[in-house]
């Protein structure tokens, strides 16, 4: 959560140091606040109806997604993947299409899993 809310404040220090009109600084303000309520709604509240809640490695690239709706969908990992000690992003593509992204942060994950999930990032 601290990484998502940081994020969003160095993107604002950017805009105020930019020194831009008054009208476009807050409205700038005004989407970069509604972006960061929607990532923290749906990366770590999970209160949007499709966020993902759960993933499960099937084995041989095949992974299980849960949504907070309770719905299934089978899905492959993409390259565009991102994994270092703190931040895990997963990228899936659907089998059904489209694709969709699961944030994983150490206090989400135990570490076990976190540390079994880089090691297979990093040997795939």
């Amino acid at each position: 959560m601290l990484i998502l809310v940081m994020t969003h404040f160095s993107a604002t220090l950017v805009l105020y140091l930019l020194q831009l009109p008054l009208a476009v600084f807050v409205l700038s303000i005004i989407i970069m606040l509604g972006s960061m309520w929607r990532s923290l709604r749906y990366h770590v509240f999970y209160q949007a109806h499709d966020a993902i809640a759960g993933v499960v490695f099937l084995g041989d690239d095949e992974w299980l997604l849960k949504n907070t709706a309770g719905d299934e969908y089978e899905a492959c990992l993409c390259r565009e993947t991102f994994s270092r000690s703190w931040l895990v992003i997963l990228c899936f593509r659907l089998t059904q299409g489209g694709k969709r992204f699961a944030v994983l942060l150490p206090d989400t994950v135990a570490a076990s899993s976190m540390h079994r999930l880089r090691m297979h990032l990093a040997l795939s």
